[in-house]
C-alpha cells in the first residue's frame, strides 16, 4: 500500500469509519460500517461511478479466484479455503454483477471458485451460481466449458440430480474432447459413471469407467487409474 492510501485508513480507522481486522496469517483488512458502505454506494450512484466500481470489484475477485483456483488442490487448500470462506459475501456480490454485465467474467469466477463451494459447505449455493453462469447465453471456450458442466455436473450430483448431472457430464465430455483435454475427458467419464451407478445402471457405468481408465492408463495418470479402479471395484 502507498503512503498516502496508509493515511487515509489510518485517518478512517481513527474516526471509526472504517474497523481494522488482524487475520491469521498476519494480513490486515478493512471492512466499512454498513451506514458508511451504504452513503458511499449512494454517492457513487449519484455521481455515475457505481457500475465502474462494481466491476472492478468483480474484476479483482475473478482474478483472485483465478490464483486459487490450482491452490485448493494443493497442500495450501486449507489456507485458500479459508481466505474465500473471508470473501464470500465479496463473490457474490461479484457473481450477482457479472451474470447481468459481463457473462465471460461470471462463467470465469465460477469455474475458478467451484471447488470452494462444492467442499465448503455451499453446496446448494454453488450449485445455482455455476447454473446460473451456465445459463447466460455466453459460449465459453472448450476448456473453460468443460470445466463449467463438470463442475455443474458435480454439484447436481451431489444434490442427487442425476438428470441435471447427466446432462452437464454428457455436455461436457463432448466439450473436454473439442478442447483435446484428456485428463477432462477421463473425469467427465468417470462422473457419467457414477450417476448410471447411483441409478443402478451398472453396465452403463462400466462402459464409462473402462473409457475413463483407458485413458487415465495412457496419460500415465496414477491417480486417475485409482479412482477409476476404485469405481469399478464398486
Amino acid at each position: 500500500l502507498s503512503t498516502e492510501l496508509l493515511d487515509i485508513l489510518a485517518s478512517l480507522i481513527d474516526k471509526s469509519l472504517i474497523l481494522r481486522k488482524e487475520m491469521p496469517d498476519g494480513e490486515s483488512r478493512f471492512r466499512m460500517l454498513e451506514v458508511v458502505r451504504e452513503l458511499a454506494l449512494e454517492t457513487l450512484d449519484e455521481r455515475g461511478r457505481l457500475g465502474e466500481i462494481r466491476g472492478r470489484h468483480a474484476a479483482f475477485f475473478t482474478d483472485l479466484g483465478a490464483t486459487a483456483e490450482p491452490l485448493l488442490q494443493s497442500a495450501e487448500s486449507g489456507v485458500w479455503l479459508s481466505r474465500l470462506e473471508e470473501e464470500h459475501d465479496n463473490l457474490r456480490s461479484a457473481m450477482d454483477w457479472s451474470l447481468v454485465n459481463d457473462p465471460e467474467m461470471a462463467v470465469r469466477l465460477a469455474v475458478s471458485v467451484r471447488n470452494y463451494w462444492l467442499v465448503h459447505s455451499h453446496l446448494t449455493e454453488g450449485f445455482g451460481w455455476l447454473k446460473a453462469a451456465s445459463e447466460t447465453g455466453f459460449e465459453p471456450p472448450p476448456k473453460l466449458k468443460f470445466k463449467l458442466l463438470n463442475g455443474l455436473g458435480l454439484a447436481a450430483r451431489f444434490r442427487g440430480d442425476h438428470a441435471t448431472a447427466r446432462k452437464a457430464y454428457e455436455a461436457g465430455l463432448a466439450s473436454g474432447e473439442e478442447a483435446g483435454d484428456r485428463q477432462g475427458t477421463a473425469l467427465s467419464n468417470r462422473g457419467l459413471g457414477l450417476v448410471a451407478m447411483q441409478q443402478g445402471d451398472h453396465a452403463a457405468a462400466r462402459i464409462h469407467f473402462d473409457a475413463g481408465l483407458a485413458i487415465s492408463r495412457e496419460l500415465e495418470d496414477k491417480y486417475g487409474v485409482a479412482m477409476s479402479l476404485s469405481f469399478l471395484g464398486d
